[in-house]
């Protein structure tokens, strides 16, 4: 099935919407707290620091709620672009199909889906079908980078995987750091990168639009 454009734009102003609602919201928090401030309200660095947390915190968890909601955007867009090539596959097997005729419960359990697959296999089949590098499509390794991202706060607290980092970089104890305006980078590029694997895997829309 080709991609919509359309059905993008809402997505990703959608994510978009809820990002600036946020930012908004806890920008003219943190104005006011800074203005309080200024004005001699906190008896010392410890109360401001204090104040100041809960309002940051909100715009650390949006822009990582935002690239989470991004990440299961494009996972999706992937399943869609493997599930041709998962079908034609001999090496999964299983029922992929149901028989309207004789729906059984049994039928049902044993259904097998696309979205079962570990993500290095949906990578694998759509890499192999189209002869092309996810990561090398526009906006793929901005995508890759992201997924380590939710996967790290999802997995490890946040933590970045030393054993993946240079010799000369690593460090034992390191948070990936995600804030506002990466979030609104990321938006961008997922639009890049959905485009891209589109017209990579011959599913790109008959009436293009832009996003912004």
């Amino acid at each position: 099935m080709n991609g919509s454009y359309v059905v993008l734009q809402i997505k990703l102003e959608a994510i978009k919407g809820f990002l600036e609602h946020i930012d908004r919201e806890a920008g003219d928090e943190i104005l006011d707290i800074y203005e309080r401030n200024d004005s001699g309200e906190f008896e010392d660095e410890d109360d401001f620091d204090n104040a100041l947390f809960f309002p940051v915190m909100r715009q650390e968890i949006a822009a990582r709620a935002v690239y989470s909601e991004l990440n299961a955007l494009i996972e999706s867009e992937l399943h869609q672009c493997a599930h041709g090539p998962w079908l034609d596959s001999t090496k999964h097997r299983g029922r992929k199909f149901l028989d309207s005729n004789n729906l059984t419960l049994e039928s049902l359990r044993e259904l097998k889906m696309v979205s079962d697959l570990p993500f290095g296999e949906i990578k694998k089949l759509i890499e192999e079908k189209y002869k092309l590098s996810i990561k090398e499509l526009d906006g793929g390794e901005a995508f890759f980078k992201m997924r380590e991202v939710v996967n790290a706060f999802k997995h490890r607290n946040g933590l970045i995987d030393f054993r993946k980092q240079e010799a000369k970089d690593i460090k034992l104890v390191e948070q990936h750091k995600v804030d506002i305006e990466h979030a609104y980078e990321a938006i961008g590029n997922a639009y890049i990168f959905i485009k891209a694997l589109w017209w990579a895997t011959d599913r790109e829309p008959k009436s293009p639009q832009s996003f912004s």
